[in-house]
């Protein structure tokens, strides 16, 4: 199999787009969207602060083992005295009002976005420069395009989205047919085939994955319609910004540990080309590990980002790589496009469809 290009992207490719985009209701919703996230490093600061704990990653962590054991329980009445049940329904209550209901709220303006429509404002806004992916030389080369990106919303998927005319679309491991029962109000995760580009992974999770109790089996689902199915009943498959736990949760979740491992073997075997966009990998030290494992075998790195942020994010790898190296060279494959230069959306599709192609 020929070698493609894969593309990280980060919160700063919505800084992107907002300061090329000149409608200011798109532009000023990019930004906050770009910032968004930092509501569940609030919520689980404050259960830090309030439980005496010594980092955010133990607050996370009190989190999920206190919900996996209320939802055993809960859910499956394995609990032998009614006292036992009464205090452990008291828990949850507490646990959906005090936490829950803050990440619920977070997941509500994404989906706000999407049932609002301010994602078909978006894909508008781009249509009037054409749809990129509809480009010539990107549909000669959507077969070796791997996308991954670790923002919970869904900004990269209109950038990237098919046009609806030809029925191309990307591939995310998600489709009715494994679903246990047909519905139009979500697709399921289904892992069973060979992942084929062009691909569009969300590495941490996004607004739209849920896990769903089926009958006596859990299915991980992607909502595609928020009118008849309450979402707040589901758990979200979201990875909070906790850098030392990130790689330990996306193992909890099948359909983030089966991104997680292509990620790290597509690097090794399928690029030729590693593409990051405004993705500081600051707190995010399993993507950087994969990325420093996987140097010696990409042509390239190129780095877009802002200014400063460019030698930062260079620095991060390099100084792993070099870790790794135990001594031996290392050769400087970096190219550095600093974001600030472009000034429109045609001269960013210019870019990006060169370092795609070339």
């Amino acid at each position: 199999m020929e070698k493609g290009v894969s593309i990280l992207i980060g919160n700063g490719f919505n800084r992107l787009l907002a300061n090329l985009i000149s409608l200011d209701s798109i532009s000023e919703r990019l930004s906050e969207i770009a910032v968004l996230y930092n509501r569940f490093s609030e919520l689980f600061e404050e259960i830090r602060n309030e439980y005496s704990l010594r980092s955010e990653e133990e607050a996370i962590e009190l989190f999920y083992n206190a919900l996996a054991i209320v939802n055993l329980v809960v859910n499956n009445s394995l609990t032998p005295r009614e006292s036992w049940k009464v205090c452990l329904d008291e828990i949850k209550q507490e646990l959906d009002r005090e936490v829950m209901d803050r990440i619920y709220s977070v997941i509500d303006e994404f989906v706000s976005d999407e049932t609002t429509g301010f994602y078909g404002n978006l894909r508008k806004e781009l249509k009037v420069y054409g749809y990129f992916i509809d480009r010539e030389p990107i549909k000669q080369n959507k077969e070796k395009l791997f996308i991954f990106t670790t923002n919970y919303d869904g900004c990269v998927d209109i950038f990237f989205r098919f046009n609806d005319e030809d029925g191309f679309q990307f591939n995310d491991l998600f489709n009715r047919r494994s679903c246990p029962e047909y519905t139009e109000e979500y697709v399921c995760f289904d892992d069973s085939e060979t992942p084929k580009p062009p691909l569009l992974f969300h590495l941490h999770g996004s607004y739209k994955f849920f896990i769903k109790q089926q009958g006596f089996r859990y299915v991980t689902i992607k909502l595609s319609n928020y009118s008849s199915l309450n979402y707040r009943n589901l758990i979200p498959v979201i990875i909070y910004n906790a850098p030392n736990m990130k790689q330990e949760l996306i193992r909890k979740f099948e359909v983030l540990s089966t991104y997680f491992g292509f990620f790290k073997k597509n690097l090794k075997e399928n690029t030729k080309r590693l593409i990051i966009i405004g993705q500081s990998l600051l707190s995010d030290p399993h993507i950087l590990d994969a990325i420093s494992r996987s140097y010696s075998n990409l042509d390239e790195v190129v780095i877009m980002d802002i200014d400063d942020q460019l030698e930062m994010v260079k620095n991060r790898i390099y100084e792993r790589v070099i870790q790794r190296s135990k001594g031996n060279d290392v050769l400087d494959k970096f190219r550095l496009i600093n974001t600030r230069k472009i000034k429109n959306i045609p001269e960013f599709y210019d870019t990006l469809e060169k370092l795609i192609v070339e």
